[in-house]
């Protein structure tokens, strides 16, 4: 990080302060630094980190899922038990499949909505007498 108390992150060549920081998410910069940048930042951010859980002080410093932290913390030579990354693995893939039925249960909320308000619309017109129309019997 640079040496600037009001520089919020620095990569990439862009040293961002706190003012223009959002400013840039939308331009579409991404939040994460690339991988190269940010396991050299860890080799050094590793050891001053005084909290019990690294991977997630990893995840949340580098603002990275926990597949990307403990890929990469293996990389720098953290060690992580196989059971452990197994119970992650399927946490995740459970997470995922949680996400893609909650969008696909407002996608249908949203279509059934919509079908909604078409038919209150045309009920709308016909009793205010917008829409004319002869009924054959």
């Amino acid at each position: 990080m640079s040496g600037s108390s009001t520089a919020l992150l620095d990569w990439a060549g862009y040293n961002v302060s706190q003012s223009n920081y959002s400013d840039l998410i939308e331009m579409g910069y991404k939040r994460t630094m690339p991988k190269q940048q940010r396991l050299q930042i860890a080799r050094h951010w590793i050891p001053t980190y005084t909290g019990t859980k690294i991977v997630k002080g990893y995840k949340k410093k580098f603002a990275v899922d926990i597949l990307t932290a403990i890929r990469d913390l293996r990389e720098l030579g953290i060690e992580f038990g196989p059971e452990y990354i197994a119970a992650v693995e399927a946490s995740e893939k459970h997470r995922i499949l949680r996400l893609q039925e909650k969008r696909q249960e407002r996608l249908m909320e949203q279509h059934d909505t919509e079908d909604q308000h078409k038919k209150t619309d045309l009920w709308t017109e016909i009793h205010d007498g917008d829409i004319n129309y002869i009924w054959k019997i």
